[in-house]
């Protein structure tokens, strides 16, 4: 006898009498399907051309931008667009073939784009070098450097090394009269003797010279002027002391001179900053060009490797003619 026989029976009992599992019905376990969405657009979301002329410019755009013209490093300052432009005429006019030419031609377009920053910063940093130089620059020491005498340099203007500065036409033509009016005056003298010339005489002869000394001595903040308090005669100061009133047009005339000459004397106040930027710069700029340089041998070296692929190319595509011709 079994002894297992009883629990057998018992366990097969035990199943029978367990209710038996009944599937869930087919439409329970149906996956919902996906809500249809209507159109989107006319073309249903498409957003690319669908003309022929369309779809042939599409297609010339493609081969041109790759993935590797996107992680070039430009500038905050320089135009994502003009270099696009740039790269495109470069492919325009190498036409590279496959995605290794690609390669080669955008390292090629990206080496001549770069070359010329270097020099930009060089040349930035030469203008910030030499404009701290020129503000500490005293317009006396030009005014000695152009060969003038002890008035002319106290009284040189500060423009004097500014070479921006520019001085309208009119204004050199009426610093000229100003000029002339005061060489009358001062030939008018015995000897160059001030108390020989009579000054009220004067100021009726060349009233326009003598308003233009009033106004400068009143900018200047000085205590006598030219008219007393009348506003149309000479001070009484100035006619005891004619001495005095001489030395201020002597001192207006130096500066009517710089404005009439100070765009003819440009030229040669240049050439005096220039040399003495190179004598004084804190740094010569040696190396101005070697970013320049090194670039531009990076991109010719580009050229080279693209020029040894095709060559490689064209042997390779010479062995397959063999191979198939041989088979």
């Amino acid at each position: 006898m079994n002894p297992n026989r009883n629990l057998d029976v018992s366990c097969t009992n035990e199943i029978a009498m367990t209710p038996a599992l009944t599937e869930a019905p087919v439409e329970a376990q149906t996956i919902p399907e996906p809500i249809k969405r209507g159109k989107k657009g006319k073309y249903q979301g498409q957003t690319g051309p669908r003309s022929l002329k369309g779809k042939e410019r599409s297609s010339k755009n493609a081969r041109m931008i790759h993935g590797l013209r996107a992680k070039k490093l430009l500038m905050p300052f320089e135009d994502p667009k003009e270099y696009e432009a740039h790269v495109a005429m470069i492919v325009r006019a190498l036409k590279p073939q496959d995605a290794v030419e690609h390669g080669i031609v955008d390292a090629y377009a990206y080496a001549l784009w770069t070359s010329p920053r270097y020099e930009s910063y060089e040349q930035a940093r030469a203008r910030d070098q030499f404009e701290s130089k020129v503000a500490t620059l005293e317009p006396e020491k030009i005014a000695q450097d152009l060969g003038l005498d002890t008035r002319h340099q106290i009284h040189a203007p500060a423009y004097l090394v500014d070479l921006n500065h520019e001085i309208a036409q009119e204004q050199i033509d009426r610093a000229a009269k100003l000029l002339g009016d005061h060489s009358k005056i001062k030939s008018s003298m015995e000897r160059g003797d001030p108390s020989s010339l009579d000054w009220p005489v004067a100021l009726e002869c060349y009233p326009e010279l003598f308003g233009a000394l009033d106004q400068w001595l009143i900018t200047r903040d000085d205590a006598v002027t030219v008219y007393g308090e009348d506003g149309k005669t000479l001070d009484p100061f100035q006619i005891e002391h004619p001495d005095c009133l001489w030395n201020d047009l002597e001192s207006y005339a130096c500066v009517l001179y710089f404005e009439a000459n100070f765009m003819r004397l440009k030229p040669q106040i240049t050439v005096l900053l220039e040399r003495m930027y190179w004598k004084t710069c804190i740094r010569a700029l040696a190396g101005f060009s070697d970013h320049f340089v090194k670039s531009q041998n990076f991109a010719f070296t580009q050229l080279e490797r693209l020029a040894d692929y095709r060559q490689m190319k064209k042997k390779f595509a010479k062995f397959e003619e063999q191979d198939m011709e041989e088979s």
